[in-house]
Formats: C-alpha cells, structure tokens, sequence
C-alpha cells in the first residue's frame, strides 16, 4: 500500500526537520563542553599562584594538600611541555609567536608577580590587545595539553 504524495512530503519534511533538530543539539552540547574545559583551563592557569601556595602553607587538610600537589605536578609537566612546543616551534614560521604566547602566558599567570596586560605588553613589545589574543590562544593550547584527546576537537 503506497501512502498519498501530500502524507509522504510531510513526513520526509518532518524527518528532516527532527534530523536538523538533532544535529543542533549536538552542536550546542559540544560547544558547551568546549567552553566548559577553556573555562576550568583558565580557572586553573589564573589560580596558579594561589595552588602553589596551598601546596606550601596549608599543612591542616593534607588529603586537599596532597591533592592539590599531584594537580600542580600535571599543571607544571603540561606547562613545561608546552614550553617545550613553543620553543620547537620557533622554527617554523609562526614560532616568533609562539614563543611570544608562551612567555605571555607565564608572565600573566605563573610569574611570582602579578603584571598586567599593559605591562606584559610593554615587556612584550605589543598591544594590551594582543596580549589579550595571545593569552586566549596560548590557554587553548594548553587545554589540549591538560585534557588530552577530549580537548583536541575544540583546537583554535
């Protein structure tokens, strides 16, 4: 039995319109994970300071402590690899760069000192503007390092 032409459009339009409705939603869900592992990236990154002096000070909660130290030893393994594929970088066209994001990013966030955007920017010889850029892309980065195989589809 063959269903009538008007029946059969409303169903292959329906179809469609359930298709473009999935497909959406997995697009937002996505984008709402990416988000997510940029937001703890850089929650990490510019608690830094505050982390390292936990690990230092705080001998009365020694579970958190011991914790927050092995946290602290992946931050530093994945920063110093970081370095490390800045500095390789610096062969290839884009590694000035690269190597410029990296030394953004550690003034910014890891530096004993807390310096603002308009003083690396100095420092730097660039815009407060792309300090800002740099820093965004350098935490990118750094998120594909720090999660892995979960950060690697959300790639500036």
């Amino acid at each position: 039995m063959e269903l009538p032409a008007d029946i059969m459009a409303v169903i292959k339009e329906t179809a469609k319109q359930t298709a473009k409705a999935v497909v959406t939603e997995q697009d937002t869900q996505l984008e709402e994970r990416r988000d997510r592992r940029l937001h703890n990236t850089q929650l990490l990154l510019k608690n830094y300071r505050k982390f390292k002096l936990h690990c230092t000070v705080v001998e009365s909660i020694r579970m958190s402590c011991r914790r927050t130290k092995i946290i602290m030893k992946h931050i530093d393994n994945v920063l110093s690899m970081y370095e490390v594929y800045c500095n390789q970088k610096a062969d290839n066209a884009d590694g000035r760069t690269a190597r410029r994001e990296w030394q953004a990013l550690r003034r910014y966030y890891i530096s004993d000192d807390e310096p603002t955007y308009d003083q690396i920017a100095a420092d730097l010889q660039i815009s407060p503007r792309q300090v800002y850029r740099d820093l965004s892309s350098a935490t990118a980065q750094v998120s594909v390092f720090m999660f892995g195989v979960d950060a690697l589809d959300n790639e500036p």
